[in-house]
């Protein structure tokens, strides 16, 4: 019976746990969002994603709030519902992370760290090709851009 009672704690203990992370995960996600938004150095819309992803067991309010921004709203609940981009968005966004990922490469790393500069290039090709695979949507459909 102790035994019992004692694996019951801890298997609680351990939902805390999780739950108190997983929370402070997507609060940090959701500061790296807000500052990607703010600098076009760091995309905003991936770490947006991941707080809305944090947040959906942790608190309901604040995956609310992400899901409806005026902003970022509808972009997040089409990637989460896989409804699709626009061409537009599509090449919008494209076009941003490439820029973005340029400036980063050649002007703010410095040139000793082409490690560095190596694998932002590959980020920046898989970010666009993660875009690119996204279903389509025609123009039409694409009201609240």
């Amino acid at each position: 019976m102790k035994r019992f009672s004692v694996l019951r704690r801890r298997k609680r203990t351990m939902r805390k746990v999780k739950k108190l992370s997983l929370l402070l995960l997507g609060i940090f996600f959701l500061i790296l969002g807000i500052f990607g938004a703010i600098m076009p150095i760091v995309p905003c819309v991936p770490f947006l994603v991941i707080a809305a992803a944090c947040f959906v067991e942790t608190s309901p309010k604040m995956h609310d709030m992400l899901m409806n921004n005026r902003y970022f709203g509808s972009y997040l609940r089409r990637y989460k519902y896989k409804e699709g981009l626009s061409i537009k968005v599509k090449i919008i966004t494209i076009l941003s992370i490439q820029a973005s990922f340029l400036v980063t490469i050649v002007w703010i790393i410095p040139k000793h760290l082409l490690w560095l500069k190596i694998i932002f290039g590959v980020l920046a090709l898989f970010y666009s090709l993660h875009i690119l695979l996204q279903p389509g949507i025609k123009e039409e459909e694409d009201d609240n851009e």
